[in-house]
């Protein structure tokens, strides 16, 4: 079963991941901050990380240039998952070695059909 981590700070977000996501048949797991996000990714080693970028502790590009600039962790897929629109934050995301890059509000069919793409 393919893992996958939702970093989000909104409860009312992980809930929609999650029930998206669980019925594909991919085991959830969540954060609600950066930094308990990136402990999380280390320790668990997920196969995908949904990553929101305004969260405590540590923001999402923070968490994402860590995973990606760690040898253990730098193949770990990362998916921003944001409200922030703006092709600053989308060339940031980019630049911290983020995957894609996934605006809110989500639509759940548009999230799946994405982690299946890098999941199968």
């Amino acid at each position: 079963m393919k893992r996958v981590i939702v970093a989000d700070d909104n409860q009312d977000v992980i809930d929609i991941v999650t029930l998206a996501l669980e019925g594909e048949g991919f085991e959830i797991l969540s954060a609600k901050d950066g930094i308990s996000a990136l402990k999380k990714a280390r320790q668990l080693h997920p196969d995908l990380l949904l990553l929101d970028i305004m969260m405590p502790g540590k923001d999402g590009f923070e968490v994402c240039a860590a995973l990606k600039q760690s040898p253990t962790t730098s193949d770990i897929i990362v998916i921003i998952l944001t409200a922030k629109a703006d092709p600053e934050s989308r060339q940031h995301a980019f630049a911290s070695g983020a995957n894609d890059y996934l605006t809110k509000p989500i639509d759940p069919q548009d999230l799946v059909a994405r982690v299946h793409h890098y999941l199968g």
